[in-house]
């Protein structure tokens, strides 16, 4: 495929059914497989909502502040010192619904993702915690390094949208030109914008495009 890094989303759902010890089996086999193929691995605490509420999304992203903060010293704990283990994507998707999970500040965020980012750091000096904005993140690539972790949707698995836009040329050229690493979603057949039919992994429309574009085939014009 081209790819050279491998998004683990947890759900806080699964976090819990499964249990701590069992959820942390899976994800040192799949980090050992990374690890094998010479590939990195980004572990993210795959929840949508306000977590300064506690109101989400959807009952499979309901969390805590305690169980949020509890995750990362787990994971940190356990994976630092690991070179595969090259991200922690402290949050997927802080939002407000538009106004249906109640309001949260930039500054509130902030402070929140901080202390994110003391417990890390009290376990693992190395690996990078990314920080979820809530929009315009274009604009920041000019000062900071920024990661495009999750796009790529149903209507937009190929190259022309609904509206024949090139979408899909677009969104890579742009990430490209403004020097914005990026994942695709979701390497899984029974996930909105699944980028492989089966678990014979075989490939959608939209998995053949991203193919290409992990590759660097696409007649993308990168615009320095």
């Amino acid at each position: 495929m081209g790819a050279n890094i491998v998004r683990i989303p947890v759900h806080p759902a699964a976090w819990r059914e499964r249990t701590t010890e069992k959820y942390i089996k899976l994800l040192d086999e799949a980090v050992d497989w990374c690890t094998d193929l010479g590939m990195y691995v980004m572990i993210d605490w795959h929840t949508i909502g306000n977590l300064e509420t506690e109101v989400f999304q959807d009952p499979m992203y309901v969390t805590t502040r305690q169980e949020t903060f509890q995750f990362w010293r787990t994971i940190s704990k356990h994976f630092s010192g690991n070179n595969t283990v090259a991200f922690y994507e402290l949050f997927n998707e802080p939002t407000t619904y538009r106004g249906q999970l109640g309001p949260v500040s930039w500054a509130d965020w902030k402070k929140t993702v901080e202390t994110m980012i003391t417990i890390v750091r009290a376990h693992d000096k190395e690996t990078i915690p990314l920080v979820a904005g809530f929009d315009h993140f274009g604009f920041a690539a000019s000062q900071y390094p920024v990661f495009a972790t999750e796009f790529g949707n149903d209507s937009h698995d190929g190259t022309i949208d609904p509206n024949g836009n090139q979408y899909g040329t677009q969104i890579i050229e742009y990430l490209e030109k403004k020097g914005i690493s990026w994942t695709i979603w979701v390497f899984d057949p029974e996930w909105g914008g699944a980028k492989i039919k089966n678990w014979n992994y075989e490939l959608t429309a939209g998995g053949e495009f991203y193919k290409l574009a992990m590759q660097g085939k696409l007649p993308v014009q990168v615009k320095k």
